[in-house]
């Protein structure tokens, strides 16, 4: 990743290499324009041939050291031919003392401190005392001249490697902030695996698990009713046991197009398959609770009923018989009933059930009694071999910011109070209106 500081350092490297560029003209043209006439041709050639030499010289070290990161160890080798080109030329030419700025920026940058700041030293040596000693230059201009470029390079270096740890800095923050977004994103996405792991744990558990717990038990109440020779109650059971299949084939295809993301999932499952999923995905919103309930119950009953069982399921839905819930909330109170009323009729030897749905201004209320043999809520717990019942009937609640309450009694615990369960249940419906 470039930053704009990154692209400013990148223009500050390019300018430098250019200002050396343009100094080492400079001090040629300076050379013949005042020097030259007083010079022999062999000086002359000899500062062209040296000045051409260190051009090509620096260009081939820059040029080598941006593209192979593999040149690094030939870097101080070429400093010093870069160093000892520039040090004949001064002695053959003063005017290459301009070149003094860029050169102390690279010996600073291709050595360590203590070397680097001896090698400006010697340097500034050289701009300093070679001139002086050849004749070329004279006075403290001479002398003061080159100690102020060298400041000055020393400086300019000094805000460059400053940036330069600025940059690094901020690259690394960079990279770390890449990384912790990357974990994040893992972490969310496991979330989000866990979450819908355990929401196809609940609906598998509401739908499919309590069709089939179903499936089984009317079979063997079929298998016992044929053995006696009661054929009758074992079509009866044979029907129940078409319906339930029926219904459980259903939920199958609602939740493998829900697994598939909606309406991608469902474009290779028939015309009438894709009708029925989308029915039941769709039946408790298009169709209020109350109907909902009135089919629950009604299926339960036959179930009881096939199973020999004398259990009547009763219904009161008062005035929200024709109020459509906003559909998380119907779902939910749908799911609990459904919970509520199927442990009743397989696991509490209920011989009546009362189901009561209340929808208020800000609220809707569910209540499911029966008197069955009761139990203990606190013993409940999940496992990994099931017990999603009481937690996914509080879990789907508590998601919509709703109250969940289990009242239990166990038949013969207590003198004098009767033997069951009521499952209450409290969801805010006002937040939800659309």
């Amino acid at each position: 990743m470039t930053t704009p500081l990154a692209r400013l350092l990148e223009t500050l490297r390019l300018a430098l290499h250019l200002v050396f560029a343009a100094l080492l003209v400079v001090s040629l043209v300076q050379f013949f324009a005042s020097d030259a006439a007083d010079a022999s041709p062999a000086r002359r050639i000899a500062v062209i041939i040296l000045t051409a030499l260190l051009a090509v010289v620096y260009l081939a070290g820059t040029v080598a050291g941006q593209t192979t990161h593999g040149l690094r160890r030939f870097a101080l080798p070429w400093l010093a031919v870069v160093l000892g080109l520039w040090l004949v030329l001064v002695v053959l030419s003063a005017d290459a003392v301009w070149l003094l700025f860029p050169l102390v920026f690279v010996v600073l940058s291709l050595t360590g401190s203590v070397a680097g700041a001896l090698a400006v030293v010697g340097c500034w040596v050289v701009a300093a005392g070679v001139p002086l000693i050849t004749g070329q230059r004279s006075g403290v201009g001479g002398v003061l001249g080159p100690a102020i470029g060298v400041l000055f390079a020393g400086l300019a270096y000094w805000t460059y490697l400053r940036l330069t740890r600025e940059v690094e800095y901020h690259r690394q923050v960079a990279k770390q902030l890449v990384a912790t977004r990357d974990r994040l994103l893992a972490a969310e996405n496991q979330a989000g695996r866990l979450a819908e792991r355990e929401r196809l744990s609940r609906e598998i558990h509401d739908t499919l698990a309590q069709g089939f717990n179903s499936v089984l038990l009317l079979s063997r109440a079929a298998r016992t009713a044929i053995d006696q020779g009661r054929t009758g109650d074992a079509t009866d059971q044979l029907s129940v046991i078409t319906a339930t299949a029926h219904d459980n084939l259903i939920q199958t295809r609602v939740l493998v197009a829900e697994g598939a993301e909606g309406a991608e999932g469902a474009e290779g499952i028939e015309s009438t398959e894709s009708t029925e999923s989308t029915e039941s995905t769709a039946a408790v919103t298009a169709t209020p609770l109350a109907a909902s309930l009135r089919r629950l119950t009604g299926d339960a009953a036959r179930r009881a009923r096939a199973l020999g069982a004398s259990t009547t399921i009763d219904l009161d839905a008062g005035e929200a018989e024709a109020t459509a819930l906003p559909a998380p909330v119907a779902e939910a109170l749908l799911r609990v009933a459904q919970e509520a009323v199927t442990n009743a009729v397989d696991h509490a030897g209920a011989s009546r059930i009362r189901v009561t749905l209340g929808v208020w201004d800000t609220e809707a209320t569910l209540d499911v009694f029966d008197d069955g043999c009761g139990f203990d809520p606190a013993s409940v717990q999940r496992t990994e071999l099931g017990g999603y019942g009481i937690a996914g009937m509080r879990d789907r609640v508590t998601a919509l910011g709703g109250e969940f309450t289990v009242d239990s009694t166990v038949s013969g615990t207590v003198a004098g109070t009767v033997a069951g369960t009521v499952v209450a249940v409290r969801v805010p419906t006002g937040v939800m209106q659309p």
